[in-house]
């Protein structure tokens, strides 16, 4: 079990993560309450199932080429190496919950509902919004857990700690099964802003062209608006210029292609740089390491059977 609390003057963070499963498995149960601003948080990606739970206001969330208005109690289900990010509307204390569930290995009993669930939403990651009475229900389970964590302080109380959340974590996701008819259909009538329609729209012509696209004044250009406020409007929505976002998205499949095999100047050429030294800056930036590091790094992981240590996400 691992456990992480601090105080920071009249700002604070706390955070608890529980390991639910053995210690070489990425699954977790997580709590954050932090005090955020809107430019804290940045696009990542993890190899593993992210059932995210909003407690508080002032949220969207980023995922893929969508874009969630979220009120607290949503849930967003976030697949396996699905670029994302939360958007801060303004700075306030951010509350959340998260469980990480890797998909393979994954213990049995918690494969059918997670199957389940990930069959429901259609391969796609999406937004849920549960019933006052289903959310509820959701809400205490969560807090139930943390509980539970709190209580589990010493060594000898850590294997009970870990299967009593393990079990909730399990009530919940089944809850979310039973109830998925009920929720998705909501999402496929949810209402779409202007906003959320063009930055979809910017998603999904950067998925289709990534390889290609040099700049920003080329995805502007496709969507039909100024490069100024293209810009403009990704930096004051989404806290980030839109380079650092077309980049992002790079990284990430520079990073898969370096996990299959890739060499660096095929990665490199792969994806449209024709200077392979800002190539390598670029990947450093985001990665905090070379390509070279990073492919002998994951090479290494994986001989030893946890490739997963090396693929860190940012902040949710």
């Amino acid at each position: 079990m691992q456990e992480n609390r601090y105080i920071e003057d009249i700002q604070y963070e706390t955070r608890k993560k529980l390991n639910i499963f053995h210690d070489r498995s990425p699954a977790s149960f997580n709590h954050i309450d932090s005090y955020t601003d809107v430019d804290q948080h940045t696009l990542h990606v993890h190899p593993h199932v992210e059932v995210y739970f909003c407690i508080s206001r002032y949220v969207d969330y980023v995922v893929g080429d969508a874009y969630y208005a979220l009120r607290p109690g949503d849930i967003v289900i976030i697949r396996p190496g699905a670029i994302h990010k939360v958007v801060i509307r303004e700075p306030h204390q951010y509350e959340r919950f998260f469980i990480a569930l890797p998909t393979d290995p994954l213990p049995e009993p918690l494969l059918a509902p997670l199957s389940a669930l990930l069959k429901q939403t259609e391969h796609r990651s999406a937004r849920l919004r549960p019933s006052a009475q289903v959310g509820q229900s959701i809400h205490a389970m969560l807090y139930d857990a943390l509980s539970i964590c709190h209580e589990g302080s010493t060594a000898q109380l850590a294997p009970l700690v870990q299967t009593r959340v393990y079990s909730l974590c399990l009530q919940i996701l089944c809850t979310l099964c039973e109830h998925a008819d009920d929720l998705l259909p909501a999402e496929r009538r949810a209402d779409r802003t202007e906003l959320s329609e063009l930055i979809s729209d910017v998603y999904i012509y950067m998925e289709k062209h990534l390889k290609e696209i040099q700049n920003v004044a080329e995805i502007a250009k496709a969507v039909h608006v100024s490069p100024p406020y293209l810009s403009a409007l990704f930096r004051k929505h989404l806290g980030v210029p839109l380079i650092y976002h077309l980049q992002s998205l790079k990284m990430s499949l520079a990073k898969q292609m370096l996990e299959e095999g890739y060499t660096v100047a095929d990665v490199c050429r792969e994806l449209g740089y024709t200077d392979c030294s800002y190539f390598i800056r670029i990947f450093k930036r985001h990665l905090g390491m070379t390509p070279l590091k990073y492919r002998a790094a994951f090479c290494a992981g994986k001989e030893e059977g946890d490739p997963s240590t090396l693929r860190k996400g940012g902040k949710i």
